[in-house]
């Protein structure tokens, strides 16, 4: 009986250690208070390059008709980059063949009129000096439609590492004034969230203007292209 007394008395001595652990765990938890900013910053490339989708599309009775007429334009168009501007090959990408019927409705019955054909290129420049020529040259080819020009940079990823890091800094300013004030130090990293892009995209030209009387001038403004970081970081006070 006296054995088992004591083992019982021994027992909950441990219970009662192991509560009074956690609950030293739980305030020393709840005593050290966290604090949550966000930073963000840019960091500037200079575009190197250009890029824009080129498109031909007609409309004729037959397919056949239609795909020789659209092939013929963008064969054109490809003698012209490379022979005119020295693309190379890599730069000049089909990127879309397509064929659709067309229809108008007559009687109110729809009536078949020809088929449509499309083919499109993606075009890259690496030499900026050559953007306004080229553009131009191509606007004045037949059944030739061109998307906006979009500039980038390949020291995106370089630009993006960098804007990474002063959002991380610009965050930590934040939260050392923040704890000062509060009459507190700030502690270690807890928890870091990252809202930025894995890649820079292709950037819009700000500004275009095209000269469509009789020549084929094309001025720009490129300005620079910009990677942006934004982080949420969580430190603990002390």
């Amino acid at each position: 009986m006296l054995v088992h007394r004591t083992w019982n008395i021994i027992r909950n001595m441990r219970k009662a250690i192991m509560i009074t652990a956690l609950l030293a765990a739980s305030l020393s938890c709840f005593a050290a208070g966290t604090i949550t900013v966000s930073g963000s910053a840019e960091v500037s490339a200079v575009p190197d390059m250009a890029s824009f989708t080129l498109t031909a599309s007609f409309t004729e009775q037959t397919t056949k008709e239609a795909m020789d007429k659209t092939s013929a334009m963008i064969n054109e168009a490809i003698a012209i980059l490379e022979s005119e501007y020295g693309l190379a090959d890599d730069d000049i990408t089909t990127s879309y063949i397509g064929v659709t019927p067309e229809y108008i409705y007559k009687d109110g019955e729809r009536v078949h009129t020809g088929q449509s054909a499309s083919q499109s290129l993606e075009i890259t420049i690496r030499n900026m000096d050559s953007i306004g020529p080229i553009y131009g040259r191509l606007s004045e080819l037949d059944g030739i439609t061109l998307s906006s020009i979009s500039l980038s940079s390949t020291k995106m990823a370089e630009a993006l590492k960098a804007a990474r890091i002063g959002a991380v800094k610009d965050a930590r300013d934040k939260a050392e004034t923040y704890a000062e004030a509060a009459g507190a130090v700030l502690g270690s990293v807890e928890r870091i969230s990252d809202s930025s892009p894995s890649y820079a995209p292709l950037f819009r030209l700000e500004a275009a203007s095209m000269d469509m009387a009789g020549n084929s001038s094309v001025t720009y403004r490129a300005g620079d292209v910009t990677a942006r970081a934004e982080v949420s970081i969580t430190y603990t006070l002390n």
